[in-house]
This record gives C-alpha cells, sequence and structure tokens, in this order.
C-alpha cells in the first residue's frame, strides 16, 4: 500500500478524501491528517508518507512552505496540492516546487481517482529504476570482480568484453557525460592499480593516466576509447605475462611481440634493442619461455589471425595484419598450426 498523508483546514475535505479511497479500493492507506501547517509538518516527521496531499491556504504555515520544509524530512515524496479557483497561480508556484500535480475544489472521485492513478505510475517507474540501477550495480560489481581477477592471474581471456560490458552499465548508471568521465577512470585506475601492485616486472612503467586528458573530452565515445586503449596495452601486457617469464629482458621482447606482431622482424633486430647477442636472447628466451623465439612469434601471430577471422575479417587482410606479406605462405603456415586453412576456420566457426 502507498502511505499518503492528507492537510487541508476544512474538516470535510480531509473527511471526504478518506471517504473516496475506502470506496474507490485505491492502493493507498491514509496514515496521517492535519488542519494546520505546523501540525502537518510534526505528521509528517513522524509518519513519514509516500505521498502528501496538502492545501494551499492553512493557517500556521501554508502548502508551499510546508513543501519546502518536508522536502528536508521526506525528500523522496511526491506532493499533491489542493486549491480553490483563485489560488491558481499558487498552484503554478507548487508545480514549480516539483509537486506531481493540484487537484481543484470540490473534490470529485474522478478528480482523485486520475491525480493517484498518476502518482502510482510514477512511484512504479521509479521503483522499477531503482531496481534495474540496483541490478547494474550488482553485476558491475561482479565485472569489477572479474576483471580484477584476471588482472591476479594473468588471464585475458574475456577481459576485453567484460570491460567493455563495465562501461556499458556506468554508461547507463551515469548519463552525465562528467560524472560518466570520472567513474570509467576510477575502473581503470583501480585495474591499473591491482596489475602494478602484483607484477614487478613492469615497476618500471608504473604511471597512472592524468585525468587532465579526459577533461579534454566532449563525447561518450571518445571517453571510452580512451579507456579501451588503456585496457588494451593491459591486455598485451598479460599476455606477454602468460609466457610465465619475470626476466627484464624477455619482458621487454615479449612486449615488443605484443606490440609490433604486425611489422617484419627477426630476432636479430630484438637482440640489438635489449642490446645482447642474438644466439644469447635465443637461449635465455627458450629458457625463460619455454619454446624458441621464431615458434612464439608464429603461434602469437596465429592467435592473432584467427581472433580477427572470427570478427569477419578477409583473409588476405588478415595476412598483412598479423606480418605476412606472402598471403599463400600465410595460408599454409595456418594450416600446418590449426589443420585448416584460414577460410576452412572462418567458415566453420560461423556455422557453430
Amino acid at each position: 500500500m502507498i502511505r499518503l498523508a492528507v492537510f487541508d483546514d476544512e474538516f470535510v475535505v480531509v473527511e471526504g478524501v478518506k471517504a473516496i479511497l475506502k470506496k474507490m479500493h485505491l492502493n493507498y492507506e491514509v496514515v496521517g491528517v492535519a488542519y494546520d501547517g505546523i501540525a502537518a509538518l510534526d505528521v509528517i516527521k513522524q509518519v513519514r508518507p509516500d505521498v502528501i496531499m496538502t492545501d494551499i491556504r492553512m493557517p500556521g504555515m501554508d502548502g508551499l512552505q510546508l513543501i519546502e520544509r518536508a522536502k528536508e524530512s521526506v525528500p523522496e515524496a511526491v506532493f499533491i496540492v489542493i486549491s480553490g479557483f483563485q489560488e491558481f497561480e499558487y498552484a503554478r508556484t507548487a508545480l514549480n516546487l516539483g509537486v506531481i500535480g493540484y487537484i481543484d475544489k470540490p473534490i470529485t472521485k474522478d478528480k482523485i481517482n486520475t491525480i493517484l492513478k498518476k502518482v502510482e505510475s510514477q512511484i512504479q517507474e521509479k521503483k522499477n529504476a531503482e531496481e534495474k540501477d540496483a541490478q547494474q550495480l550488482e553485476d558491475l560489481h561482479h565485472l569489477t570482480e572479474a576483471l580484477t581477477k584476471s588482472v591476479q592471474t594473468n588471464q585475458s581471456e574475456n577481459f576485453e568484453e567484460n570491460i567493455s560490458k563495465a562501461l556499458d552499465i556506468l554508461q547507463e548508471l551515469y548519463p552525465d557525460l562528467e560524472t560518466y568521465k570520472s567513474e570509467s577512470y576510477k575502473l581503470i585506475c583501480s585495474l591499473l592499480g591491482v596489475f602494478f601492485e602484483g607484477h614487478a616486472a613492469y615497476e618500471v612503467d608504473k604511471h597512472f593516466p592524468s585525468y587532465k586528458n579526459l577533461e579534454l573530452i566532449h563525447s561518450v565515445e571518445e571517453v571510452n576509447h580512451y579507456i579501451l586503449t588503456i585496457s588494451d596495452s593491459m591486455i598485451k601486457k598479460i599476455k606477454v605475462l602468460q609466457a610465465g617469464s619475470q626476466n627484464q629482458t624477455i619482458i621487454k621482447v615479449l612486449d615488443y611481440i605484443s606490440e609490433h606482431y604486425s611489422k617484419d622482424f627477426g630476432l636479430n633486430e630484438l637482440a640489438d634493442m635489449v642490446k645482447v647477442t642474438p644466439s644469447y636472447l635465443s637461449q635465455l628466451f627458450k629458457e625463460e619461455v619455454g619454446t624458441s623465439f621464431i615458434k612464439y612469434l608464429t603461434q602469437f601471430r596465429i592467435k592473432q589471425a584467427k581472433e580477427l577471422l572470427l570478427r569477419g575479417e578477409k583473409v588476405a587482410h588478415v595476412s598483412q595484419a598479423v606480418g605476412y606479406s606472402n598471403y599463400r605462405y600465410f595460408c599454409e603456415l595456418f594450416k600446418r598450426y590449426e589443420g585448416k586453412t584460414p577460410s576452412e576456420y572462418k567458415g566453420a566457426r560461423k556455422e557453430m
């Protein structure tokens, strides 16, 4: 039942509203009445009604003053004003105070039914919105937990999907752009904090994005791009750590592979980059990663190729995107590792 308080300096009006409600069997319960503004405020503080129906002109404190004072005690309450014909301007002022509507005297069954049905609909909409927000907050909590666990355990699977879902929820919960910027910034900084705390190998890279960069952004799309770019960088580092090495030289090499696998490079270029001989790097790589450099690079490229194929990219484009300018060689290599040509793999996944 919706809890209703009725305030009017005319006893007959208060009793009339009560009688109409009883006769119509509406989903309302009268939990308090008063015949002057001061007494009405005391009733509001005691019973904390969901809906307040008040006359504009009352002794002690008028209806408009009562509404302003009542909002301090029951900010979520819905207000309806009762007004006489000459009090239309007062009613207009009441509407500016956030009152949902007014009933002009004489009060009738139809007038009561119309306004209270409107109030009930509004209350239900608000309840539905609150339930939706609560569910979204719970979903966001689960997603944040999953993302945190992914960072802690170096698991990149579903990371990108989960962070996109989290951003979608934040966008619905906080439609105001500035608030959305703030909340999405908190999310990515929280994940970065977990990452750097648990991965000493990246201590040298430890830094957090400046919020000033977000302040310069003027759309949700730009915010998402900014956050996902940072997220993508973290995913690449997580994939590097999945190789299991904590050696700074190998971490640097794996980072380079993760960022530049689409380019043409070999062991010699990487050895120059980390200032060791190619033979030493080859031996160190196998010891730390558990496989040869060329095999790791090939497997990494094939994995990226599979992701692109699943997105519907053309095979020729995928070949170039993962570092193979020779289309035929790429197809032969893919089949050697996956047992299917890229086209067969792409078609088989579509049918699933």
